[in-house]
């Protein structure tokens, strides 16, 4: 008996984590919408969860269709910029230090966060990005706040394109993920500063005996 609702408890826990995914990668393609709205048929995120920015829909074969695949292009990088700028906005409220620092390329930036988010909400290896972001990032003096401002940024900006239907449940489960998410990464980062000022001492000693081995010839 009390082994068959141990498998039942078990197999409940399995379908919960399954609805959660299931429902973080629909708020996820909703949030990406066009302007935010859910009732919108456009989104910066496509049908297998690649990026649409660039990518014509159809082959440029006549000046019609790359008249419409450039107006495509434009729509989407003016829904990038908007969700750039409504992130920013968020972000900078947590860590204005890094207002004069903050990359202007906000299509980079915008295309960065929606590959980064649509790889986790659909399970895929997030340890490889997670290293490459950490090697692009450690020349730059961030704290743990800024990777924390991150996260909660992120939250309030999927909160606010998602308007009414970001319930109190969902937004918590957001933050839930989130916080996994850039725990990782600042263990990630954290790491990777530890190697370059190993590297860098390394080389500085090198430095100073080769001075020290001149000098003595």
């Amino acid at each position: 008996m009390g082994g068959s609702d141990s498998k039942n408890m078990k197999a409940l826990e399995v379908s919960n984590v399954a609805a959660q995914q299931e429902l973080l990668r629909i708020s996820w393609r909703l949030a990406c919408n066009s302007y935010g709205g859910a009732e919108s048929q456009r989104s910066l995120v496509g049908d297998d969860e690649k990026m649409l920015v660039g990518t014509p829909t159809l082959k440029p074969s006549s000046l019609r269709t790359q008249s419409s695949t450039s107006m495509k292009t434009e729509m989407e990088d003016s829904d990038l910029r908007k969700f750039h700028e409504e992130f920013v906005d968020q972000f900078l409220t947590y860590c204005p230090d890094l207002k004069h620092a903050y990359p202007i390329g906000y299509l980079i930036i915008a295309k960065m966060i929606i590959s980064f988010i649509s790889s986790m909400v659909n399970e895929k290896q997030m340890e490889p990005m997670i290293a490459r972001f950490a090697r692009s990032h450690v020349k730059y003096d961030l704290d743990q706040n800024h990777f924390n401002g991150f996260g909660h940024a992120l939250v309030l900006t999927i909160q606010k394109r998602l308007g009414k239907i970001a319930t109190v449940g969902l937004v918590q489960i957001w933050s839930k993920v989130m916080r996994n998410l850039v725990g990782c990464m600042w263990v990630s980062y954290c790491k990777e500063k530890k190697k370059h000022a190993a590297a860098a001492a390394s080389k500085s000693q090198r430095s100073r005996f080769s001075s020290m081995s001149s000098s003595t010839l």
